[in-house]
């Protein structure tokens, strides 16, 4: 890659049920030490920040019915483990769609995510304060919006 920092999209993906606000995770089937996360990855060239959030979504959850609400943080942080800097985008997104409680999905794509299996659920938003990668950096902007 010819920039200096490799893009990264996030997705907090809420919704709301019984007067609660939710957040979508998900764990790796096979792979645990990943922790929890959620849906995001590299913007490939030639890819809008939001063209590249949406096919994340779609790839890492089978997700189509969504809305990109707005962006809330990016950050330029350095990833020792990969000897990289890496512009993070972190995007509030809710559901178009009543969606199941808990679900497996097997990502089918080029990348070397191919047939890992993702694992989702639901959690209260406050808890996504410990996601793997301080990816819950910015949860709690969501969180003040719906005065949590």
């Amino acid at each position: 890659m010819n920039e200096l920092y490799k893009k990264k999209v996030y997705a907090y993906v809420t919704r709301e049920k019984e007067e609660n606000i939710q957040l979508l995770v998900h764990t790796h089937r096979d792979v645990p030490e990943a922790g929890v996360q959620v849906p995001g990855g590299t913007v490939e060239n030639g890819e809008s920040l939001e063209e590249a959030l949406l096919r994340e979504i779609l790839e890492e959850s089978g997700l189509k019915h969504i809305a990109v609400e707005d962006l809330v943080a990016d950050e330029l942080i350095y990833v020792k483990e990969k000897d990289e800097y890496q512009k993070r985008y972190f995007y509030h997104v809710t559901l178009t769609t009543d969606v199941k409680e808990e679900w497996s999905h097997t990502i089918a794509c080029a990348g070397e995510d191919n047939g890992l299996v993702f694992c989702y659920k639901w959690i209260g938003i406050e808890e996504g304060l410990s996601l793997a990668g301080k990816q819950g950096a910015y949860v709690h902007h969501i969180a003040a919006a719906h005065k949590i």
